[in-house]
């Protein structure tokens, strides 16, 4: 519950004066996520490459495809199978 709050804290990251900035974030974080960390945004105005085309798209989703398989697999190798007859 923001409150109507608009923070833009990334853009003011950016824009504050020349100096050496460094930004971190804890992944394992259970109140702010990851895609809506300061990092994130940050990164995320500076970025110059155009991830709607439909050719980030497909990279995309092969590596969802990817981790959906790896997670198969570790599913059905996990199972303790008993061959008992």
């Amino acid at each position: 519950m923001s409150f109507n709050w608009n923070a833009k804290n990334d853009k003011c990251f950016i824009e504050a004066p020349q100096c050496f900035k460094i930004t971190t974030c804890d992944p394992l974080d259970e109140v702010v996520d990851c895609f809506s960390a300061l990092p994130t945004g940050v990164a995320t105005r500076l970025s110059k490459v155009k991830y709607d085309l439909p050719r980030w798209k497909t990279f995309y989703d092969g590596l969802c495809l990817i981790y959906e398989i790896e997670a198969l697999y570790h599913l059905n190798n996990d199972r303790e199978i008993d061959y008992q007859f």
